[in-house]
């Protein structure tokens, strides 16, 4: 073997440690993909010699100190040095030669191996919010075209994967291979350096690490290139043809636009953040553009050829061109044609990137702020064209199915039945954060299935066969329950007629057994209790019902404040819905809790009947019931009036505790085809929710009476042909003619967005005038609705999917960490939520409450959490006004929102600061590099989130996203996992110990390092805590009012904003803005736009 040239020396990755081999000079300055990892890297000059040691001294000449190496400091990571081993080439990835290197203005590149492309494809789900599964099959049209296009996809990618696999001619040859020859210029031969001296050929080869052992080399050649090849963009002598090299950084960053994945490959991390100064944003309200009348597609597009065109080859294909695409993403092929063309998609995504200051990243060469603001307007100006153009052919509001909930509502107020429907159906899928957006509500054969078999429950509810039994009452007493006698002087205590239990929690257990629900329906339960030694704070029961043994459900009916003393004892009165067989248990809030109460009575060797502290004290308890109980019932009434309902036998079934025999009816129709025709004839039109003519009723009547020919009875016949009804697309679907919207699909559209549900008769009778759509007659409707009962669907489905409250329950705070969380405190998270919005919307009060209010909406046990004296009871939530410099206000300090945006054991900035630019200021990041572990902060106390998080922004593939993510989320870094602020992290391992102020005995948990919030935006604005957080961002108003509009019609028009909407979303909170931004205000402007009316 030859010695080393002279001109040869290596290049390390900064992301994997590989090493590339240079054997050409004129490559500095350009850069070479990574073939390992797939990271850029540039192509610096040769090192200088390193000093010889004293063997070599008589082989080589000698050297001057300036020459020799600088010592490593101890900030300077290396890669790990490997002894070469002889193997296979096939066998290591480090031994990949870099074949087929192609070379396109300053880049040279190599194919990734097959594992890391197909790493590097992997498509992360979004955040969102795609937490839950989607039901199987294609997009929400007919189920025979979702199950053909799944069939031609596994037998097309059948086919297609023959047609490339390894060695078929149709496809792609190997990357490496030991037998066949190099192709193109002989010059270029990539070779693998084992540690042992060789002379190059290629001016770059892949270097799979330094050793002092020597090792034979193993010569590899590659197949031909896939495209042109390394060799058409070199010069017979291997130099770039006629390509000056441009100022880069070492590493570039990584980029992620959208969706598209990104590289693999993680550059050494420093303990310092890496500095990022985006460019400043271009706020894309503020631009004036041509309106939809004066767009000329032909002048547009010439501008693209004569102006944007060479702003892109200037300033991003270098990152995004043929043959480097960072995060997969390629602009150098785009058409620029905006109203007709096929790259919209990939515009939209650059046009957020360049207008954000993110795009082009701070290392390369990048556009004055003039040239980056024409292009972002020219850019936008395409996109409101071209998207508002597909919107007129195409229709502004989606066609969805109904999801579950809204079956379930629908099911119940067309046929006057109170079953529970919603767990029959598999879980909705989301989009854009809803789960009522058409994107995300497919439709399959499984999905079907469970539609006939709700409808099934459904019918069979509506017309029950056994009258229910009258009202009766029961009663028993707390003190006479075998539970209770059997804790007796270990948990509980006795006062006369009253039993006393002092702990919450599971244990001992609080049943009560001796009440018997006879039927489903209407109850009336009522506790007689008091307050036994209160020590302050208020108590509360909370009840359950359902069943507590093996695997039974129970399911928690309420909350209720406990009044009376042991003179004067209170009651507590609760009417709600029971089922047949539920059985019931109580829990006490208020008092210690099970582990501070036995530990006290242990230690002090005390029995309950002395024990010190509060209780519950329950006594007699009465079930009343079934109440209004209605015969024939209400089903009846909506589906069969008329058709006379009998007697036609007898069966001996169970009613409190007892078999008896009761009757049983029937129908009996005079006519069965006469009877069927008319109730059908009702019937479609109510569950279609507009009018029909005959031959649309004609098949569902013929298929009834098919049915009575074959010798089905009536009932039979006729559940068939409405579970045939309710199977169909008119009732399943909304909007099913999308741009040719009528007044009866406005009905619909009105009470889906506000009631969750099918209009009601005044809504259709107004539609069936053709006066809805009427601007005052649609105000009025728009008011009586939202002072209607249904509107709490709204309110509790809007505010659940836009605040993440559904996920409440994902996590439960670690016991030891945060002893003092229980479900009384996790129930009024919710509700503190839902009545913060109530209450914005009964008082028109302005959208900025989202960011700050001088307001909260507390009980006792919140008042607690937010150290906020005053407040009495649990029940009710109450408006609580806060002092000037609370940090509380707002929906990003609510106890719920801290709770979805954390685990059970940790915070994390990446998760809330995501959170808050998704849900309250309107722009979500991308989605990370999935090859990026995920920061987990330390749990012992040893660092804090703001030292790992600053390793982690090191990394360049970071920093640009970190930016923007981490300073929303370090604003909310002094609250818990439960919402409590908090000045130091909790820890299991580091730190002070605490005491528990009622047992006197030590906290699991120990108090570690201080909590730092400070921060400062990506534009250099600084904050200190979230308060200056909120004024910063309360500068500017019509962000905040441009993310609740977004929102709002996504939930209303079942789809995701787009560019065609913006001129029509900037006119609506023009509106609101002269009106203070008045939620109410904003949900009338939405209504009254012409996407919403016309459809």
């Amino acid at each position: 073997m030859s010695s080393v040239s002279t001109t040869s020396w290596k290049v390390p990755c900064k992301a994997c440690g590989t090493k590339l081999r240079i054997s050409k000079p004129e490559l500095i300055g350009k850069k070479a993909r990574c073939p390992k990892c797939q990271a850029a890297v540039v192509i610096t000059g040769p090192p200088k010699e390193p000093k010889p040691s004293a063997a070599a001294k008589s082989t080589r000449p000698p050297q001057s100190k300036s020459e020799a190496p600088a010592k490593p400091t101890a900030k300077q990571t290396r890669p790990t040095r490997k002894k070469s081993r002889p193997a296979p080439v096939e066998s290591a990835l480090d031994d990949l030669a870099l074949g087929d290197l192609s070379l396109e203005q300053d880049y040279v590149d190599a194919p990734a191996p097959a594992s890391v492309r197909s790493r590097r494809g992997a498509k992360r789900k979004s955040s969102a919010k795609s937490r839950k599964a989607k039901s199987a099959g294609g997009p929400p049209i007919a189920i025979i075209a979702g199950s053909a296009a799944a069939l031609f996809l596994l037998v097309g990618g059948g086919v297609a994967a023959m047609m490339f696999l390894p060695g078929d001619p149709a496809g792609p040859a190997p990357i490496v291979s030991t037998d066949t020859p190099a192709v193109g210029n002989p010059a270029v031969e990539n070779q693998v350096d084992s540690g042992q001296a060789s002379e190059p050929t290629s001016p770059i080869s892949l270097d799979s690490g330094d050793s002092a052992t020597q090792a034979a080399e193993t010569p590899v050649t590659t197949s031909p290139p896939i495209a042109t090849g390394f060799n058409s963009f070199l010069n017979p002598d291997g130099t770039g043809a006629g390509i000056a090299p441009t100022q880069v950084a070492t590493i570039e960053p990584v980029d992620n636009f959208g969706d598209s994945g990104a590289p693999t490959g993680l550059p050494t991390a420093s303990p310092e953040p890496a500095a990022y100064q985006p460019s400043p944003p271009v706020k894309l309200a503020s631009l004036e553009t041509s309106t939809l009348e004066h767009f000329d597609g032909a002048v547009h597009s010439a501008k693209f050829n004569s102006e944007m065109r060479p702003f892109i080859e200037t300033y991003c294909t270098d990152c995004h061109g043929d043959f480097i695409q960072e995060a997969k993403f390629r602009v150098d092929d785009i058409d620029g044609d905006l109203l007709g063309g096929p790259d919209r998609h990939r515009w939209s995504k650059i046009l957020r990137r360049v207008a954000d200051g993110e795009m082009p990243p701070p290392e390369g060469s990048r556009p004055s702020d003039k040239d980056r603001t024409e292009f972002v307007r020219w850019l936008r100006e395409g996109l409101i064209a071209g998207e508002t153009a597909e919107l007129d052919r195409e229709g502004r509001v989606a066609t969805r199915r109904l999801n579950r909930v809204e079956y379930e509502n629908t099911m119940r107020d067309l046929l006057g039945v109170q079953s529970e429907l919603q767990s029959l159906l598999p879980e909705d899928g989301e989009s854009h954060g809803f789960d009522s957006v058409a994107d995300g509500l497919s439709i399959s054969t499984v999905l079907m299935e469970r539609y006939l078999e709700a409808a099934d429950v459904a019918l069979d509810a509506a017309l029950p066969k056994v009258q229910p039994p009258s009202s009766s009452v029961q009663t028993t007493r707390w003190v006479d329950s075998k539970r209770f006698k059997q804790h007796l002087g270990k948990a509980f205590a006795q006062r006369g007629d009253y039993g006393i239990f002092f702990n919450r929690g599971g244990y001992p257990p609080k049943e009560i057994y001796d009440l018997n629900v006879p039927s489903d329906g209407k109850y009336r339960l009522t506790f007689n209790v008091y307050a036994h030694q209160p020590d302050g704070l208020s108590l509360a029961m909370d009840l359950y019902a359902g069943g507590f043994f093996n695997n039974q459900t129970s399911r928690t009916i309420g909350f209720f404040d406990v009044t009376g003393t042991q003179q004067n004892p209170g009651q507590i009165v609760v009417e709600t819905d029971l089922k047949q067989g539920d059985r019931f248990q109580i829990d006490v809030y208020g008092t210690w809790t099970g582990r501070q109460f036995q530990n006290h009575v242990r230690k002090r060797k005390k029995k309950p009947n002395t024990f010190p502290g509060p209780g519950l004290a329950v006594g007699e308890i009465t079930l009343e019931g079934p109440l209004d109980v209605q015969w024939p019932p209400d089903g009846y009434q909506k589906l069969y009036q008329g058709v006379p309902f009998a007697k036609v036998g007898e069966q001996q079934v169970r009613q409190g505790g007892k078999r008896v025999q009761v009757p049983v009816f029937g129908l009996q129709p005079r006519n069965a085809k006469a009877d069927a025709g008319r109730l059908l004839a009702d019937f479609v039109p109510k569950a279609f929710r507009r009018p029909v003519d005959s031959q649309t009723i004609q098949p569902y009547i013929q298929f009834v009476n098919s049915r009575l020919d074959q010798g089905y009875d009536f009932e039979t016949a006729m559940k068939a042909g409405f579970k045939a009804v309710l199977a169909s697309p008119q009732f399943l679907f909304l909007n099913l003619n999308p741009g040719e919207s009528t007044q009866h699909d406005l009905a619909s559209r009105l009470s889906y967005f506000l009631w969750s549900s099918m209009p009601d008769e005044e809504l259709i009778t107004l539609a069936d005038q053709g006066r809805l759509a009427d601007k005052s007659v649609l105000h009025d409707q728009v008011e009586r609705m939202l002072g209607d009962p249904r509107s709490e669907r709204f309110i509790q489905n809007f505010v659940g999917q836009w605040l993440d409250l559904r996920e409440i329950e994902a996590t439960m705070p670690d016991s030891k960490l945060y002893p003092e969380f229980d479900s009384l405190l996790q129930d009024s998270m919710v509700r503190e939520s839902e009545a913060f919005f109530r209450e914005l919307l009964a008082g028109n009060m302005s959208l900025l409450n989202v960011v700050d209010s001088d307001f909260v909406m507390l009980n006792e046990r919140l008042a607690m959490l937010y150290d906020i004296n005053g407040v009495r009871g649990y029940e009710t939530l109450q408006r609580v006004s806060l002092p000037k410099n609370s940090v509380r206000g707002g929906v990003m300090t609510q106890a719920s929102v801290l709770k979805v945006t954390a685990n059970g054991t940790n915070t994390s900035p990446v998760l809330r600061g995501t959170w808050l630019l998704e849900n309250v200021l309107g722009s979500p990041p991308p989605p990370p590099p999935p090859v990026v572990p995920a920061v987990e902060p330390d749990i012992r106390g040893a660092t804090t989130i703001r030292e790992q998080l600053a390793k982690h922004r090191a990394d360049p593939a970071c920093a640009g996203c970190h930016a923007k993510i981490d300073p929303p989320g370090f604003a909310l870094e002094n609250f818990d996992v439960m919402g409590r602020y908090r000045d130091r992290y909790r820890s299991l391992g580091q730190g002070d110990n605490v005491v528990d102020p009622k047992s006197k005995d030590r906290m699991p948990f120990k108090l570690g390092p201080a909590v730092n919030a400070q921060y400062q935006l990506q534009d250099g604005r600084k904050f200190r805590d979230v308060r200056e957080y909120k004024e910063l961002i309360l500068s500017d108003p019509d962000q905040i009012a441009r993310n609740m509009t977004e929102k709002l019609m996504t939930y209303a028009i079942a789809r995701g904003p787009s560019h065609g909407d913006e001129p029509e979303i900037e006119h609506i909170i023009e509106k609101v803005k002269g009106k203070n931004y008045g939620l109410r205000t904003l949900i009338h402007e939405i209504v009254a736009s012409p996407t919403f009316l016309d459809g």
